[in-house]
């Protein structure tokens, strides 16, 4: 697998490439158009990127029981201000505020964490001429289509579309209402990445993409859908990408959301499943110091795969000095594997990649992917929690942003706690923590308001406790109090 060297920004909201006929079984009519851009006149092209994107989910989500009335694809197509909002307008005739509305587009994007992020852009075009389509307009466009919008965002610095994964009040957003759902594949200071095979032959894609794709196809056994009821929610869909895409950690607006993503035919087994599935790890967090890595996977076809280890050095991922360990058993079945991480330094702690691949000559295709966090054995991790705003209204859409400050990976408990001590919800429960580029480092985590049951808090003033054991001490620090209104 080539270094994933050109970052890839990316928008994604989803399409189809195809009209399927009207909604079957619904009152909701379902629209989507698909937007995708490889060629470039400044920055680097990611061919084939976009263009297997936008096959491949459009594949998954042909197979919606629910059915699309209309689907429409945009591919390297010249824009300007003027002819996107016609092709949105086109797209979506007829939508009524019953109607769900899916846009998907794959291309670079642009910003710069500090800066407002409704400036935050995607660049549209065909190479030649570029249209940069700023999140402020998107939403003025999208705005005006009655209905139910879904956005999928898959770019580098996508979170600032949603303002998440930012160091910020999270208030920045105009999306921030009940009309929009939207899953982004970064936080908004992270980038986002493609691979490619480097040979003639045209494979590659985001990594994003194809984790998404898994968890919405028969190919990955629908793997989102953790309850199994034949629907992929909203929320089910962000925990999934949350546990199974690595690279850059995806983002949702609004939490704890049980909007149907997806609706499939619980007795769709595929023909065809994809090479490797349910890659299972014994603990994404372990001790640093020589601890083994335990995981397991279904191979479902014949095939030799390698595993590569790719550590984060300097506040990036180190692509290019991969940890490779070749898999001499190419029979399917359920493999339990254990994998030793070779830092510089026994003692070193940090975060690192699981691939798990297959080869062929010079270039290799990656099949699933894990983020991997190796705690120090000890040390003071300089623990501490901010609530960003000091008082936020669940009933106007706002969500509650926390910075978590911490100096190295590691497992936090995270709880709100109403006035007399109790939990009320449990936001992080020994979870371990991921990469996220903030400046000053450490993590953000979101509170919608919700209770552990799913209701909503009553108004009040509350505080967040955050806990994490670092060797035999345990440590834990509390926000100043904040108010729910």
């Amino acid at each position: 697998m080539r270094r994933a060297s050109a970052v890839f920004c990316l928008l994604v909201s989803i399409a189809l490439l195809f009209p399927i006929g009207h909604a079957r079984g619904s009152q909701s009519v379902l629209r989507a158009l698909l937007i995708g851009v490889d060629r470039f006149s400044g920055l680097p092209d990611t061919q084939p990127a976009a263009r297997n994107n936008i096959i491949n989910l459009s594949q998954a989500l042909g197979q919606d029981e629910r059915g699309y009335q209309s689907m429409r694809v945009s591919l390297n197509e010249p824009q300007t201000a003027v002819s996107f909002k016609k092709l949105v307008e086109d797209s979506f005739y007829g939508a009524d505020d019953d109607d769900v509305s899916l846009i998907y587009i794959s291309t670079h994007g642009l910003y710069e964490p500090g800066e407002d992020p409704m400036s935050y852009a995607m660049l549209l075009g065909d190479g030649v001429s570029e249209y940069p389509l700023t999140a402020k307009e998107l939403y003025e466009v999208t705005h005006a289509v009655p209905g139910m919008k879904i956005l999928i965002v898959d770019t580098c610095n996508a979170g600032a579309l949603i303002d998440r994964g930012l160091r910020d009040d999270g208030a920045g957003s105009l999306f921030q209402k009940e009309e929009y759902k939207i899953i982004t594949s970064s936080g908004g200071s992270e980038p986002s990445f493609f691979w490619s095979t480097g040979s003639a032959v045209y494979y590659g894609g985001s990594y994003f993409a194809d984790t998404l794709m898994l968890g919405i196809s028969p190919q990955g056994n629908y793997a989102a859908d953790t309850n199994r009821d034949g629907t992929v929610t909203l929320d089910e869909l962000y925990r999934y990408l949350l546990q199974n895409y690595g690279v850059a950690t995806a983002q949702v607006y609004p939490m704890d959301d049980s909007t149907p993503v997806l609706t499939y035919d619980r007795r769709i087994v595929a023909a065809d499943p994809a090479l490797i599935t349910n890659l299972t790890l014994e603990e994404a967090a372990f001790g640093a110091g020589g601890a083994e890595l335990d995981f397991s996977y279904t191979l479902n076809r014949a095939a030799l795969v390698h595993y590569r280890l790719i550590y984060r050095r300097n506040d990036a991922w180190d692509f290019s000095n991969a940890q490779i360990i070749r898999e001499s058993d190419d029979r399917p079945g359920r493999k339990s594997r254990s994998l030793r991480l070779e830092y510089e330094d026994p003692e070193d702690s940090g975060y690192a990649l699981l691939f798990l691949v297959t080869s062929d000559g010079d270039s290799a295709t990656p099949h699933a992917q894990a983020l991997l966090a190796a705690e120090p054995l000890d040390g003071d991790p300089g623990l501490s929690v901010q609530a960003l705003r000091s008082a936020f209204s669940p009933l106007k859409g706002e969500e509650l942003p926390f910075h978590i400050g911490h100096e190295f990976p590691l497992r936090l408990t995270a709880r709100v706690l109403d006035s007399h001590g109790n939990t009320v919800r449990v936001l992080a429960g020994d979870s371990a923590t991921r990469p996220s580029h903030l400046e000053g480092g450490g993590c953000v985590l979101y509170w919608s308001g919700r209770t552990q049951n799913g209701s909503l808090a009553a108004p009040g003033e509350y505080t967040l406790e955050v806990s994490a054991q670092t060797g035999k001490e345990r440590r834990l620090v509390s926000s100043a109090p904040f108010t729910l209104e």
